[in-house]
């Protein structure tokens, strides 16, 4: 799945770059990765910052996977 994303992101960022009406830079495609769409060193709640709702042992588990 990452790939094909990956993939048409390539091929949309090459289309515009090849239309004439457009300034002629080139684009970068960039990607996540990882197994979760989680993130460990920011808080998804503003009034805690040491908050996280993932914890270490499940992104461990997540990345052995």
């Amino acid at each position: 799945m990452n790939f094909e994303a990956a993939r048409l992101a390539r091929v949309a960022a090459d289309k515009v770059t090849a239309d004439p009406n457009e300034d002629g830079r080139w684009r970068l495609v960039a990607g996540a990765v990882g197994p979760t769409n989680r993130t460990s060193s920011v808080s998804p709640k503003v009034e805690d910052p040491s908050y996280r709702n993932v914890t270490y042992d499940d992104l461990i588990d997540c990345y052995y996977e």
